[in-house]
């Protein structure tokens, strides 16, 4: 875990802003960084989310792409987190981030007979 700083090259960047029910907002930084090798084996993809925290955070799997997928997954926690709070999610442009855009819906499987 290390302070958080802008990374140089991030794979990825979202920005949003969290506004709290009683209205105040916390803009959101969230950045990821290119999957690499890990030390202790398998890869680890570097994590900020400035906003909600000042440290940076490796998510390691066992390859690049799971490690992409458990830090994707790491990111809709964050913001799903912030919904369940009744906070509300707007993109740059002030409107309602499209979530379901980014994030497929969770169904409740149910067997089928």
């Amino acid at each position: 875990v290390r302070p958080t700083t802008h990374m140089d090259a991030p794979l990825a960047i979202l920005e949003v802003v969290e506004v709290a029910a009683d209205g105040s907002r916390t803009p959101l930084c969230i950045e990821l960084a290119q999957p690499r090798p890990h030390e202790r084996g398998g890869w680890a993809c570097l994590i900020s989310v400035d906003g909600y925290d000042r440290y940076t955070k490796d998510i390691t799997g066992e390859d690049s792409m799971q490690t992409i997928c458990l830090a994707l997954r790491f990111v809709r926690l964050h913001l799903e987190l912030a919904l369940a709070r009744g906070s509300r999610l707007l993109d740059d442009e002030g409107a309602d981030f499209p979530f379901h855009a980014y994030f497929e819906r969770v169904v409740d499987e149910k067997p089928t007979a």
